[in-house]
């Protein structure tokens, strides 16, 4: 199936619009992912998410600032991500 809708990349504090013929992801994967994600961290609440994600994914190189990153400092980032997609989608 074919989507034609604007796909929003966020880099560097900037919302950047990609060719509007771009395909979207199948949003269906991001149930399985987050009951994942909750289940996984409920059972190590001490684990940071940025901490949990990078022993998830194990890059070739360590990414402290992802790492060290505290969970509130996550939430921040993604409440200001989403005024930021919302007044960008006005």
């Amino acid at each position: 199936m074919e989507i034609n809708t604007i796909v929003f990349i966020y880099k560097l504090g900037n919302i950047i619009v990609h060719n509007p013929d771009t395909k979207m992801r199948n949003s269906e994967r991001i149930p399985e992912i987050l009951s994942s994600l909750e289940r996984i961290w409920k059972d190590n609440p001490d684990f940071r998410l940025g901490q949990l994600l990078m022993v998830a994914i194990r890059p070739k190189n360590p990414c402290p600032e992802v790492f060290y990153k505290e969970d509130d400092e996550i939430l921040k980032g993604l409440i200001e991500f989403e005024k930021k997609m919302k007044s960008h989608k006005k």
